[in-house]
C-alpha cells in the first residue's frame, strides 16, 4: 500500500507541475490575447514589432466610430477561422 501512495503522491506532484509550467507560459506569453481579434495580439512577438508600428502610423488603424479600419486578423486570418 505505501508503494502506491507514493507513485500516486508522484503522479500528482508532477501533474502539477506539468499544469503550473503551462500556466506560467500561458500567462507570459500574454495567451489570452490571442483569443481576440485586437492587433495587440500580433505585437507580442518581437519580430512583429516594426510592422505593428507602420500599422499603427498607417491608415488602417484610424479608428472610425471607435473601431479601427482594419485589424490584422481582418486579412492575415481566414474569415471562418475560430469565432472570437
Amino acid at each position: 500500500m505505501k508503494k502506491t501512495s507514493n507513485l500516486f503522491t508522484i503522479f500528482l506532484v508532477l501533474l502539477f507541475v506539468f499544469f503550473a509550467v503551462g500556466f506560467y507560459t500561458f500567462y507570459n506569453a500574454k495567451g489570452t490575447s490571442y483569443l481576440s481579434n485586437a492587433s495587440e495580439s500580433c505585437n507580442n512577438c518581437h519580430i512583429m514589432n516594426e510592422v505593428y508600428n507602420e500599422y499603427m502610423a498607417g491608415p488602417h488603424s484610424q479608428k472610425v466610430k471607435g473601431e479601427p479600419r482594419a485589424t490584422c486578423v481582418d486579412c492575415h486570418l481566414p474569415h471562418n477561422f475560430v469565432a472570437k
